[in-house]
């Protein structure tokens, strides 16, 4: 699956009781969001001590791939089904 990773403060969260946080990992804390309708995860919050906190969203989330942003970087490669073809 593909993710928007954000700096928490870029990121508009969802409205009161659309979404169910629950944390996912103790330590780092990431909390993720499911959607109160689907149960479906929409947003999870990462967030450790003396680093920024970060905000992630599946791509999928967005409702065209034109509001996806370019690629920046990619996290997790050591598991990827292909390689990435960009620079």
């Amino acid at each position: 699956m593909d993710v928007i990773v954000h700096d928490a403060v870029s990121v508009q969260m969802p409205p009161p009781g659309t979404v169910k946080f629950d944390i996912y990992k103790p330590l780092p804390n990431v909390q993720r969001g499911l959607c109160t309708h689907c149960n479906q995860a929409v947003i999870e919050v990462f967030k450790t001590p003396l680093f920024p906190a970060l905000t992630i969203v599946p791509a999928a989330m967005f409702k065209t791939a034109s509001e996806v942003p370019a690629p920046s970087a990619h996290i997790f490669y050591d598991k990827q089904v292909e390689d990435a073809t960009d620079n």
